[in-house]
């Protein structure tokens, strides 16, 4: 909030000359010319892979400001062995950070470091007790002959486990599933069979079996432009197909399919290797595996292997691994089955009380049947990665304040204290992207459930262990609070705490998206100074993390909103194609990149070999073409630096909903018409900082959509369908479609008129691109023809504007268009400003609207 109320009252300070003068456009053109320091791009700076030098580290700075960047991330990232590289906060290390940042002030770059070594937020002072957790069970079948103290062992095999519940219910029919492969059988070749050992004609409506993984998980693969559809596709998503099926018959001779064994995605750090599937009753004297598609569209995998086979006798919960947050991924709906063995909510009587912390129960229990169920958690055992070895360590607790607190204490405050003392205070703490896997409990998780949801958890933790509760319904609106409620202590804890850490110490944040957990990430990048998406130099058609980022920003009031730029980009790709993805990126809101990455270079006459690295990160003085890059960086700096005046204009503002993980599911999305840009909301931002406002929705921090749109297969809430029916109430538009639509028509009933009118091919290769930014007597569009052919048309922009500019960002040349001085209309009359636009293929071009004072 603080940098859009800085930015407005700068531009309210310039007005127009007596003599009629545009100072405005003036101001802007002089800083378009010349842009500042704290626009031009910055460099994740990465140490440790081989030793750091002072020599080094001048000759590294001087080149990046010889060529026009702004200023380095320190950060210890290391994918080899690092020989020779000091352990981190060694005498020698601290040495090199300190010439870092005391060279970086001297030359007049920003220096900022990252949070952790490596990533993400972990070290030696995690322990066990501050790690990631997860929930693990004992579960045991027990028949009491007549009412009598019971004494048995329910411990679990890990010194970290510690106790929520040990729950007590009737068990009549024996809930337990029948296990029926216990070793993992490998397979290698389609056309597979596996016979299960059944002795007698049973009725199975349930399956879980371990497998190894096959390809890139869904929800960690980032989400690409393209049309809606059925299923979910993403930047180098293998979308595979069922492995084979789990067949049954009488005789041995017919079979049936009783349910599609699916595969496991390979989500990145993710450990659950578990399928649960329920599905319809199938009874049968045989049942058996067939496996036959287990290689899908992916020769690369030589073998998979199943085992630790169960089949239920009573209904499950479908899916159980992702309902219980134990792994992220896409699910489609199926049929499931129904509520055969359900557990009675009367039935259930806590026993916690009477289990010692060595998991011997001692309890008067009745005569019958009893399902005793002892669930705790323990550590993931996530680690932190790629960083120096001496400080790797379990990631942090990313629920807990506490493990965010002391991580912060740890590692960024003594390194902010150092620098600070040396004259050298570092201007921000940045956070990649985490990537560590699932987390779904943490200590006192029932008490903020019970806060949060206005229940008590503890009665339906059966359904953690895969139990239907009362029935499906509920279980499914159950679990459904329990995830929502660990986003919500992932962004007020975790990113709440850096957030709160930061924002004392007067440094600014950066931060990324969570992958493979369930958690909000628009949410959880509110938190931050500076959102932050990431684009990939193989994405040629961008994607849509850079709009979750920009869309974070916009509604939780930041002007800047940031992007890891070019990951992963090879020698070999030329400055002029990797413009191509910047420019998508500044049309989905990015006004700040921070390129991954530079390699500190030690020596003077020579590049450090980074030839067999998976990751050569390529941008620094020894790259072939460094001589030639500072245009490719002056480039950015223009961009940047126009796209942070004034106010975003959105029209549009699409509502994730609040099922986690939220972030942009391009599947999922309605078919938006050109000359819109749209950002996307979740629930915390349309409950808290959304109202109606003369026809349209303004979001504290001052943004302002004219539409909100409620795609299909969204989850809404009670509580959001009346905040919805609030906003429609108070004169807001919202629009609600069905699966595919195009919305075009909706658009122009309820009178919205495009940003742009213009038509292109609209293909996410071949499409005209923009964004557009609003100031007290200006407007400010960015174009960008991302297509191999030229775009010649007459345009319309929505500006009440008539002195029209046009400003190449890339050669700086300056371009009047002064049309026929419109009339005075009534604003219903009133449709904008023609403009002759003529691109090249892949130009760019900033065309600027103002109000001349003659």
């Amino acid at each position: 909030m603080k940098h859009i109320i800085i930015t407005f009252l700068s531009l309210l300070s310039i007005s127009m000359t007596a003599n009629g003068e545009n100072t405005l456009i003036d101001s802007l053109w002089n800083d378009f010319s010349n842009p500042p320091a704290s626009s031009r791009t910055k460099l994740w700076w990465f140490h440790g892979e081989t030793e750091s030098t002072k020599d080094g580290i001048e000759a590294d700075l001087k080149a990046f400001k010889e060529k026009g960047i702004g200023g380095v991330v320190y950060y210890d990232q290391v994918h080899g062995k690092g020989t020779g590289a000091a352990p981190s906060m060694s005498p020698e290390w601290w040495n090199m950070l300190k010439h870092s940042a005391i060279t970086a002030k001297e030359l007049g770059l920003s220096f900022e470091v990252a949070v952790g070594n490596g990533y993400v937020t972990g070290g030696p002072w995690i322990t066990p007790e501050l790690a990631m957790k997860k929930t693990v069970y004992a579960d045991t079948f027990l028949i009491v002959d007549k009412t009598s103290r019971q004494i048995i062992n329910l411990s679990y095999p890990s010194p970290h486990f510690r106790d929520i519940a040990t729950l007590l219910f009737p068990d009549s029919r024996n809930l337990l599933p029948a296990t029926v492969l216990n070793e993992q059988v490998k397979i290698l070749s389609n056309d597979t069979v596996i016979p299960v050992n059944i002795t007698n004609k049973e009725t199975f409506c349930g399956i879980s079996y371990t497998l190894t993984p096959r390809g890139k998980g869904s929800t960690g693969s980032m989400n690409i432009p393209g049309k809606p559809q059925e299923r979910y596709f993403g930047a180098k998503y293998i979308d595979y197909p069922p492995i084979g099926q789990l067949e049954y018959s009488t005789d041995s001779i017919i079979w049936n399919k009783a349910v599609d064994l699916l595969p496991i995605e390979n989500n990145i750090g993710h450990k659950s290797r578990r399928r649960t599937i329920s599905f319809p009753s199938a009874e049968g004297r045989y049942f058996r595996l067939h496996i036959h598609d287990w290689r899908g569209a992916d020769d690369n995998y030589k073998s998979i292997s199943i085992g630790d086979l169960k089949l239920y006798r009573c209904d499950i919960i479908d899916n159980l691994e992702t309902q219980t947050g134990l792994r992220t991924e896409v699910t489609y709906p199926a049929p499931r089955g129904g509520n055969n063995g359900a557990v009675s909510i009367a039935d259930i009587i806590n026993i916690t009380d009477s289990v010692a912390p060595d998991g011997t129960m001692k309890c008067t229990i009745p005569k019958g049947e009893w399902r005793v169920l002892r669930i705790g958690y323990v550590p993931t055992g996530a680690r932190t990665k790629h960083g120096r070895k001496n400080l790797l360590g379990y990631e942090a607790d990313v629920m807990s304040a506490e493990a965010a607190d002391i991580h912060y204490s740890n590692y960024f405050k003594p390194i902010l204290d150092t620098l600070t003392a040396v004259g050298a205070r570092p201007v921000g703490m940045c956070m990649d992207s985490h990537e560590a896997g699932t987390q779904n409990w943490t200590d006192g998780f029932e008490k903020r459930f019970l806060q949060q949801n206005g229940y008590d958890l503890i009665p339906w933790l059966p359904t953690l262990a895969g139990y239907i509760v009362e029935n499906r319904e509920k279980t499914d609106k159950t679990l459904l609070d329990f995830r929502k409620s660990i986003a919500s202590a992932i962004t007020s804890e975790y990113y709440g705490t850096f957030a709160a850490r930061c924002a004392k110490d007067s440094v600014d944040y950066t931060t990324q998206a969570m992958l493979n957990i369930e958690t909000d990430n628009i949410a959880n990048r509110g938190k931050a100074v500076k959102p932050q998406g990431e684009f990939w130099a193989y994405q040629s058609d961008g994607n849509f993390d850079c709009l979750d980022a920009a869309s974070a920003a916009h509604l939780y009031g930041h002007n800047i909103a940031s992007g890891e730029a070019f990951t992963d980009t090879p020698y070999n790709v030329s400055w002029d194609s990797l413009l191509r993805i910047a420019n998508i990126a500044y049309c989905r809101g990015i006004n700040e990149f921070a390129v991954c990455a530079s390699t500190h270079q030690p020596w003077s006459d020579r590049k450090y070999d980074d030839s067999n690295s998976a990751h050569p990160y390529v941008f620094h003085r020894f790259h072939p073409d460094w001589h030639k890059s500072a245009e490719f960086w002056n480039y950015q700096a223009r961009c940047a630096t126009l796209l942070r005046k004034g106010n975003p204009v959105v029209d549009i503002c699409v509502y994730l909903g609040e099922d986690p993980p939220l972030k942009t599911m391009a599947y999922k999305l309605p078919i938006i018409p050109e000359g819109y840009n749209f950002d996307v909301c979740t629930y915390p931002a349309l409950i808290d900082r959304m109202k109606a406002k003369d026809g349209q929705i303004s979001v504290d921090g001052g943004m302002i959509y004219r539409t909100i749109i409620v795609p299909d297969r969204t989850y809404i809430s009670p509580a959001a369908e009346q905040k919805l029916a609030e906003l429609a109430l108070n004169g807001a538009t919202v629009i609600r479609c069905d699966k595919g639509e195009t919305v075009a028509c909706r658009l122009k009933d309820a009178g919205l008129q495009p940003d742009i009118e213009f038509h292109s091919k609209d293909l996410p290769d071949d499409k005209l691109l923009f964004f557009h930014r609003t100031l007290d007597g200006a407007d400010i569009y960015f174009i960008y023809n991302h297509s191999p052919q030229e775009f010649i048309q007459n345009v319309k922009l929505r500006s009440r504007h008539t002195d029209i500019q046009s400003w190449d960002p890339r050669t700086s040349d300056r371009t009047y268009h002064r049309p026929h001085k419109a009339k005075a209309v009534k604003r219903e009359e009133w449709s904008g400003q023609d403009y002759p636009l003529h691109l090249a293929p892949y130009q760019s071009l900033f065309i600027i609207a103002s109000s001349n004072p003659n």
